[in-house]
C-alpha cells in the first residue's frame, strides 16, 4: 500500500548527505544506528517532520538461526523514539535575523512599545534580554509580520 519514504540524517540542524529509505522512519533508524548512530534526527523527505530517536548498537553473539556464513558477533541495533519535531521553515533565521538587527538600531520603541531601555539603561545585552522575552511572547504570524516590516525599513 504505502511506498518508499526517504529520510534524511540531520547533524544539529543540517542535513547530511545520508539518505536512509524505508516504510516506516523506525526502519531508517536502525539503519543509522547500525552505522554507529547515537543520536539520531531524520528529515522525512517532502514533509516538514524531523523524527528523533536514540539509537545504540551492541556487539552481540550471532542469533541460533544464524547462517553458517555469519560471523560469531554481529551489531545489533537498536533505537528508541524520542518524539517528532515539526520544522518551520525559516522561522528560526528570521528570529535571529530580527535580533540582530534590534540590537544594532538605535530606535526600536516602534519594536517594544517603549519597554526596551527601562531604568535609562541603553546596553546591547539588556536590549537582547528583553527582545529574547518578546519574542517569546509572540505568535509565529506576529513574529513573521515583524520580520517583514524590519525587512522594509531596511531597503
Amino acid at each position: 500500500m504505502s511506498s518508499k519514504k526517504y529520510f534524511i540524517l540531520l547533524v544539529g540542524s543540517h542535513d547530511t548527505t545520508q539518505v536512509f529509505a524505508n516504510k516506516q522512519p523506525r526502519g531508517a533508524a536502525l539503519k543509522a544506528a547500525s552505522r554507529g548512530v547515537k543520536d539520531i534526527r531524520l528529515r522525512e523527505r517532502g514533509t516538514k517532520r524531523v523524527h528523533v530517536f536514540e539509537g545504540q548498537r551492541d556487539y552481540v553473539d550471532k542469533p541460533a538461526n544464524g547462517p553458517s556464513w555469519l560471523p560469531d558477533k554481529i551489531w545489533k541495533a537498536n533505537v528508541k523514539k524520542v518524539g517528532i519535531e515539526i520544522l518551520v521553515p525559516g522561522l528560526m533565521m528570521k528570529k535571529a535575523k530580527a535580533k540582530a538587527k534590534a540590537t544594532k538600531r538605535n530606535d526600536v520603541n516602534d519594536f517594544n512599545k517603549g519597554d526596551f531601555n527601562k531604568g535609562g539603561t541603553s546596553n546591547n545585552q539588556n536590549n537582547s534580554n528583553t527582545l529574547d522575552s518578546m519574542l517569546e511572547k509572540k505568535s509565529k504570524q506576529e513574529l513573521i509580520d515583524m520580520i517583514h516590516r524590519l525587512t522594509e525599513n531596511e531597503d
